[in-house]
């Protein structure tokens, strides 16, 4: 489902990424669940949920071997607390587009880099249909509208009272960058096998 969405940061040999790829559909078909959230690191699946399921699964061999039952259940209520938000993020995109019914589609991309320099980045955009409808500057960590729809969504984040942006910092640094790095040590020896593995400062 990812592939309809954007197109994809590419990291350097030297860098690492950790990345979130969401898809909620306004009705399940066409072969997609309502709510599914897959990760990556390195471009590598990891973990994945899906509401068909129920729970967050592990994918990659490591995160098989992961010995710590409270991290699947803490992850699969995070998941599911998830999938309500984006049920009501699609009622917000299907009413700014005047949908009122049918298959819609809306995804998010978020995530973040730790490069070999020891810097990092975080990302986080949103498609409708396919097509780019939000994204946030990291520069500043504001929101913007890509499409004229998404003009009252971003005005709302950007707002004092809302602070996404800054909520997004935060995230970004006290949260995906120390599992990033948590996540590269579980798998440093698939991810050595594999190959361009470099070793991020910790």
């Amino acid at each position: 489902p990812q592939t309809l969405m954007f197109t994809l940061f590419r990291f350097g040999l030297s860098g690492h990424s950790l990345q979130y790829f969401d898809t909620t559909v306004s009705v399940p078909g066409h072969g997609l669940p309502q709510f599914i959230s897959v990760c990556y690191v390195d471009g590598i699946e990891i973990t994945r949920y899906s509401s068909d399921v129920g729970r967050a699964v592990p994918v990659a061999p490591w995160m098989k071997k992961l010995e710590d039952p409270d991290y699947w259940k803490r992850n699969t209520q995070l998941y599911k607390g998830n999938k309500a938000g984006y049920k009501q993020g699609m009622k917000i995109l299907m009413n700014s587009f005047n949908h009122t019914r049918g298959f819609h589609i809306g995804q998010r991309m978020f995530g973040c880099e730790l490069r070999g320099d020891g810097s990092t980045r975080g990302y986080d955009q949103f498609g409708y249909d396919g097509k780019d409808h939000m994204v946030l500057d990291p520069e500043r960590w504001v929101y913007y509208a890509l499409v004229d729809q998404a003009q009252v969504t971003t005005q709302k984040w950007n707002s004092p009272e809302e602070r996404a942006g800054e909520r997004s910092k935060n995230y970004m640094e006290n949260i995906c960058i120390p599992w990033l790095r948590k996540y590269l040590v579980y798998g440093e020896e698939e991810l050595e096998r594999r190959g361009g593995f470099t070793r991020g400062r910790r």
